[in-house]
């Protein structure tokens, strides 16, 4: 039996008598790069928040590694790095410094690991040379990669990212496509990716989770989800047809 990494079910969420998400059931499993698809205002981050518990879901549970968020969102959440929006640092402090503020609040480590988990986090996302350089300098795909170095610092089983290459010219989406791909093979964190940046997800995700209008319209692999047009190998054609057909669970 595969091992669930995250597990939603029966969630739901209502705001002033609208429901934003509703009744979604779904799956990532451990060392997928999951990627969670959907047009602007399908309910992709108000999801992303209540598995992060910055939003309390109406009905319905959010399990990550069999622990619930609602009921235990400390232990849940221990292992759990995320970029949820753009990552915020302290502009005119060195990248470096700005991680080493953030490992104190690790009450897990000594500061001699906390202090050795920044390097080895800048060493991972390819930062370590520029560690000392103000973060106000930094372009925003070095900004993005120190915001993967925040979510390493706790040893994450499961990093979320929501819209992590929003703004990244293509050098910037590459370098951080590779480092996705590195952690989840070195490793083996499992990735749950929100972003509608079709191209860069199909080059790296093994399994995909689409919603529209708060309902889930389809679950599965990558393959599962290109067979399902025989004339095109594009995820974006797969994906404008599902929105059309109203998808299949």
């Amino acid at each position: 039996m595969k091992d669930k990494k995250l597990e939603i079910v029966n969630l739901t969420k209502n705001i002033r008598k609208r429901t934003i998400i509703n009744d979604m059931s779904f799956e990532v499993y451990k060392g997928d790069i999951c990627g969670f698809l959907g047009p602007n205002g399908s309910g992709k981050t108000t999801t992303i928040r209540m598995i992060m518990g910055l939003v309390a879901p109406t009905t319905g549970s959010i399990l990550i590694s069999g622990n619930d968020v609602c009921k235990d969102r400390i232990n849940a959440l221990s292992k759990v790095g995320a970029i949820v929006e753009s990552p915020i640092f302290f502009p005119y402090m060195s990248g470096r410094k700005n991680l080493q503020n953030l490992a104190r609040l690790n009450p897990d480590m000594n500061r001699k690991d906390q202090l050795n988990k920044v390097e080895e986090s800048l060493e991972i996302v390819g930062l370590k040379d520029r560690g000392n350089d103000k973060v106000k300098t930094y372009s925003l795909g070095m900004n993005q990669r120190l915001g993967i170095a925040q979510a390493l610092l706790n040893n994450p089983e499961v990093i979320i990212l929501d819209e992590p290459a929003n703004g990244l010219d293509p050098m910037g989406m590459k370098e951080l496509r590779e480092l996705i791909i590195k952690l989840n093979k070195e490793k083996g964190i499992t990735f749950f990716i929100s972003s509608h940046l079709l191209d860069e997800l199909q080059q790296m995700c093994n399994r995909f989770i689409i919603i529209n209008d708060g309902k889930l319209l389809w679950k599965g692999s990558y393959e599962e989800l290109l067979s399902r047009r025989e004339d095109s190998n594009r995820l974006e054609d797969v994906f404008i047809e599902l929105m059309s057909q109203g998808g299949n669970r």
